[in-house]
């Protein structure tokens, strides 16, 4: 399953950098949904693998790392309690599905997660 992880990872760099709304939730969630102690704690683990002074990125493979299928088993494991499940919420709030690539086995199957907005309206 490693490797549909890592799919579902760059797909979601994809996303970051093209989808204006699906950025703009992150850098807010980044900004007002992690306290001072954690960003500056998720920064020094990312520092381990990425240049920590472009806070660009540190965002993008934050949000990367934290949404992607094996989350809790990759860098910010620590994290993905609470915050997956809060990212996930702004990003359902605002109307942004963030691809979700289940497992990829040999034949190369993937099971896109079905929009859920019409769930969602249903559910204010």
């Amino acid at each position: 399953g490693h490797r549909g992880s890592t799919i579902a990872h760059e797909i979601l760099h994809a996303q970051f950098f093209q989808d204006l709304e699906f950025r703009r939730v992150v850098d807010q969630y980044w900004a007002t949904g992690l306290s001072p102690s954690e960003r500056e704690e998720i920064t020094k683990v990312l520092g381990q693998n990425y240049e920590v002074s472009d806070q660009e990125l540190i965002k993008n493979e934050f949000q990367a790392y934290l949404l992607e299928p094996n989350a809790s088993t990759q860098l910010l494991k620590n994290f993905v309690q609470p915050h997956r499940a809060r990212l996930l919420a702004a990003l359902n709030q605002a109307g942004v599905q963030p691809v979700q690539v289940e497992r990829i086995e040999g034949m190369g199957h993937k099971r896109s997660a079905p929009a859920s907005g019409a769930a969602v309206e249903a559910a204010k």
